[in-house]
């Protein structure tokens, strides 16, 4: 856990308190989604990922640490970003404008509370489970009268398994319907912990060949398939979804191997998210580079041809962008 301010403001109420206080490590929530599940949502972004996705849309959601990022757009050059940083970790960059380095940065946050103009914003606060639900139920009404509800995102929220299960067990109790996105790479007592609690998981299957998932995402698919096999048997309303990320499974070996793994498991639908450049401008405000930055964003339009491949062998597939 990092040393910042509201880290050491949640090990003292631990401290004050028998009970054990459920936290963890969020570092967005988006309201009025409805892209990520039934109705109107809200999405609770959770920090920390066992991969490291080169198309990544949320890289601040990898680590499990607070973590510092730019914005050079709104950037006017006053330096007190550098002035007030106690461990000197703020440097000026060619190429990203500035850079912090992620190992002497504890995450304190002087530096955001300096900047007059929002241009540097930290990444990751320590949350309770009521602090969490104290902004989910602001949106209740919505949630009824759309049959919206929340999703756990990030990053990977089952990372954090066990606050995930008391944040959902709690959602459950209020009447709010709940769903997990998940890329599948967690033990699987994660995935029994918060079952009970879920009403929809979304799973990421990325990719049917072990030695390509590890050369681009730095894990094979091993335990991935192997949790997607026993969610089948102990969860009826999963969804799964199919990545398409140009260079990596769009060819047509990578997709008739992607299908053909999925008829194997048995399943008969499946969800097709286009490549987007969406996390680009997110990678050069944490000093990293973008991996896929001379490739553009895919339109639904350009992954229509996947229909047909579905219907060879038996899968309905449904290209996000396309009701």
């Amino acid at each position: 856990m990092s040393t910042d301010k509201n880290s050491l403001k949640l090990k003292e109420a631990k401290s004050k308190d028998f009970k054990k206080v459920s936290v963890g490590l969020v570092f967005d929530i988006q309201r009025f989604s409805i892209n990520d599940g039934p109705g109107i949502r809200t999405l609770v972004f959770m920090k920390g990922c066992s991969l490291r996705c080169e198309w990544c849309s949320n890289p601040e959601g990898q680590s499990m640490r607070t973590q510092i990022m730019f914005y050079r757009n709104k950037c006017r050059g006053s330096a007190r970003c550098m002035e007030v940083c106690p461990k000197d970790c703020i440097k000026p960059n060619p190429v990203y404008g500035l850079v912090i380095d992620d190992i002497k940065c504890d995450g304190c946050g002087d530096c955001a509370d300096a900047c007059y103009y929002d241009a540097i914003k930290l990444m990751g606060k320590w949350m309770t489970v009521d602090e969490v639900m104290e902004e989910i139920m602001k949106d209740n009404d919505f949630y009824i009268n759309s049959g919206g509800g929340v999703t756990l995102s990030g990053g990977a929220p089952l990372m954090q398994y066990e606050f995930v299960r008391d944040l959902l067990k709690k959602c459950k109790d209020s009447g709010v319907n709940t769903n997990i996105e998940t890329a599948g790479h967690v033990q699987w007592k994660c995935f029994e912990a918060v079952i009970p609690y879920l009403d929809l998981i979304f799973f990421d299957y990325k990719h049917a060949d072990p030695l390509k998932h590890k050369k681009y995402i730095g894990k094979d698919n091993k335990l991935i398939r192997s949790n997607l096999l026993k969610l089948k048997d102990r969860f009826e309303n999963l969804r799964v979804r199919i990545p398409y990320i140009p260079g990596f499974n769009d060819s047509e070996e990578d997709i008739h191997k992607i299908f053909s793994d999925i008829k194997s498991m048995n399943f008969k639908s499946v969800d097709v998210l286009p490549y987007h450049r969406a996390g680009m401008t997110k990678y050069r405000g944490l000093g990293r580079e973008y991996m896929y930055d001379n490739i553009k964003s895919l339109k639904a339009k350009d992954l229509e041809y996947l229909i047909d491949v579905g219907e060879k062998y038996d899968i309905d597939v449904k290209i996000e962008g396309i009701d």
